[in-house]
């Protein structure tokens, strides 16, 4: 009763808020589409020019220090952009050829396009200074990178900066069916060599979160806003030693060949039916390397795969319960999502055909409350082909409580049946956060009983009940090389059901940033308990942390950890622990990249005597020859496993969907003689979206 009546008393206040009016822009129509070639022609005579940028970062609403200048325009199928960005050193400016996405430490330029209007989601578009596309959603300040957009822009640079030029279709966006549309725009400037973030319109941190503080555009009226039917056939032909047909696919002689496809239909310019036949998952791209020796829990591998990562903000929540890796082998996969009024949608269904098979559904539903609040509710079900099944539902809340204050919520029941019988267990989380530009804190309970689960998701742990605080506060600089220096800590402490006092958690840390994005850190824990098998351990270690990219050739990243660690397996017991991880990319050209990480995980008795030294090598060389053609080399080892693996493709990529892949890989392993070969695999991948 506690909680329904808070959540009533906050849904009316939310629902109380006033919506500001704030700054607007009026953009044109234009009467000749323009070339998108990264020259400025005549045909943007007709366009608004957007006014004047504002810092945000380091020095918030202080003039920008080079100049800019922003048109906008449409006609009926496109939006328009081209930007002017003037820069005083232009031997300093960061334009890498890259893939797509790998562009963030470079200077580019974007759109931030809240298609809706109503401040809680937004469409972002990036461009380095040479065309070089990334893209992502804005949830009301988080964004989520997994989605691609299909999107055109070129770029060059010029005697005193760089021009980018962006077309952005309609049909690649999702927006009501009004004829006048009620959009919101912030259009975004990043200097990296500076720290510099810019914007218009202004953003002040203290008033709330982005879209709060984005500019109508109006305006734009009689868009194209017809069905649209995109069809990506896909095919995949791989042959691997020792050989291993692959399920739902046809053999010839010792090649596996399938053929699948990704059909996605508008139903209206706000829903989308998606689905995936027969699709042909593999991982193209590689996971980041990770430790995985003497770790307490699962590792979370992010999902990479086109179908699931289509509106997968949707479907998120506090608590974990949609992780899509968890469907390792597809047989099909149908999504419908979309947004009507205030109310968002989507629903996911898909066959796993691995571990006996089992069939996924989940299902999401939430209303806007006010100007910024919202409530939802999710189901997530697992039903395995041979009964066994976990079905998980709850509802939760977003709530802004003024410009810097947010609460959250989330109430979980699971419920978990197998031949031996039924489990019932329940989940929640709440979160009270303040967010400034200087000062943010945290107050966090969860409380998870021990028969609770989450197939479809990730958790670390049941049975815990964790309260927890954080508090942070940055110093800013006014002048100087230092932009600010900051001071935080964090405590928690954990309970089973039982009642029994499990962990304990603090730590202190201190951060300096400077320009060329270099950062300095060092985190303490004086004394932290945790308790594994029944033992109380007690561990004191301290974490050193740099990043800096020091010109427009080199970054590098480092990490020591010293002090105490628990060795999990075989059995429990203290000791001596280390690790470093160490991380250097080198461009010496526009077009070449080196990677190099070394990461590294020792720990000792007491008494000195070894446990583990784990060593892990990483080399990435890729070679961007084009803006869609590129090649990659891998070479991976483990030190401790004796075995690692080597990985070549060449990629073409012209948009999301239409792309082809020529890769090889091979696994190798020391047992107990030289290294050998364990597996072989050659493979080649095509797609194409037609789109109708």
């Amino acid at each position: 009763m506690i909680r329904i009546a808070a959540c009533l008393i906050l849904f009316f206040a939310s629902a109380a808020q006033a919506q500001t009016a704030g700054p607007s822009l009026e953009i044109r129509r234009l009467a000749v589409a323009p070339v998108i070639d990264g020259v400025l022609e005549d045909n943007w005579k007709n366009a608004v020019v957007a006014p004047g940028l504002t810092q945000f970062q380091p020095r918030e609403g202080a003039p920008v220090t080079e100049e800019d200048v922003v048109y906008l325009g449409y006609d009926n199928d496109n939006l328009y952009a081209a930007f002017v960005a003037k820069d005083s050193r232009v031997d300093l400016i960061r334009a890498n050829l890259a893939r797509r996405e790998d562009i963030f430490t470079d200077d580019f330029i974007g759109l931030i396009v809240d298609t809706f209007g109503d401040r809680r989601r937004a469409y972002e578009f990036f461009a380095n200074p040479l065309g070089v596309q990334a893209d992502a959603i804005n949830n009301s300040g988080s964004e989520d990178s997994t989605p691609d957009f299909v999107w055109y822009s070129k770029g060059k640079l010029t005697a005193d900066g760089y021009v980018v030029e962006m077309k952005i279709p309609f049909k690649s966006l999702r927006f009501s069916a009004a004829a006048k549309q009620p959009w919101r725009i912030y259009v975004f400037r990043n200097i990296q060599r500076k720290n510099e973030k810019d914007l218009w319109p202004p953003y002040y941190s203290n008033r709330g979160d982005m879209l709060s503080q984005s500019a109508a555009l109006t305006g734009l009226k009689d868009i194209g806003s017809s069905s649209k039917f995109d069809i990506i056939p896909e095919f995949t032909a791989a042959r691997v030693e020792p050989r291993a047909p692959l399920t739902a696919a046809a053999h010839l002689g010792e090649v596996n060949l399938r053929l699948g496809a990704n059909l996605r239909y508008g139903l209206t310019p706000a829903w989308t039916l998606s689905a995936a036949l027969n699709p042909d998952f593999s991982q193209v791209e590689t996971d980041s390397p990770q430790i995985t020796v003497n770790q307490r829990y699962a590792i979370y591998t992010p999902e990479k795969r086109p179908f699931f990562m289509e509106d997968a903000d949707i479907f998120l929540t506090p608590i974990n319960v949609n992780n899509t890796r968890t469907i390792a082998d597809p047989g099909y996969g149908l999504k419908l999502t979309g947004k009507q009024g205030l109310y968002t949608a989507g629903a996911l269904m898909a066959e796993d055909r691995a571990n006996g098979g089992a069939k996924v559904e989940i299902a999401r539903f939430k209303t806007d409350i006010g100007q910024d609040s919202s409530l939802g509710f999710i189901y997530s079900g697992r039903e395995a082909f041979s009964g066994d099944y976990n079905r998980v539902s709850g509802l939760d809340g977003n709530f802004k409580l003024d410009e810097t204050h947010t609460l959250q919520f989330q109430s979980l029941g699971g419920y978990t049946g197998t031949s031996a019988g039924r489990d019932i267990g329940q989940a929640s989380d709440v979160n009270l956060s303040k967010s400034s530009r200087e000062l943010s804190w945290t107050l966090e309970y969860d409380d998870i009983s021990p028969d609770f689960q989450t197939q479809n998701g990730y958790i670390t742990r049941s049975n815990v009940r964790e309260g927890s605080a954080f508090a942070g506060y940055k110093f800013w600089q006014e002048k100087g090389a230092l932009q600010y220096w900051s001071l935080s800590s964090y405590y928690s402490r954990s309970y089973s059901h039982a009642g029994l006092f499990t962990d304990e958690d603090l730590y202190v840390k201190g951060s300096l940033m400077f320009p060329k994005q270099t950062s300095l850190s060092l985190t303490y824990r004086p004394n932290t308990l945790e308790r594994y098998c029944a033992v109380a351990f007690r561990k004191q270690y301290a974490t050193l942390s740099f990043y800096s990219e020091l010109s427009k050739f080199l970054a590098i990243s480092a990490d020591l950890t010293a002090g105490d660690g628990i060795n999990y397996s075989p059995y429990p017991f203290l000791g001596d622990r280390k690790a470093w991880n160490l991380s250097f990319t080198l461009k010496p050209f526009a077009r070449l990249q080196l990677t190099q990480t070394l990461l590294n995980s020792r720990l000792n008795k007491k008494s000195g005597e070894r446990v583990f030294n784990e060593n892990l090598w990483e080399t990435k060389l890729s070679m961007q020859w084009t803006k869609e053609a590129s090649s990659r080399l891998v070479y991976h080892y483990s030190t401790l496993s004796h075995c690692g693996f080597a990985d070549a493709l060449v990629s073409w990529v012209l948009t999301p969907g239409t792309a082809a892949y020529l890769g090889y890989d091979v696994n190798f392993a020391a047992d107990g003689g030289p290294l050998a070969r364990t597996t072989e695999t050659l493979f080649t991948k095509v797609s194409y979206l037609f789109r109708l």
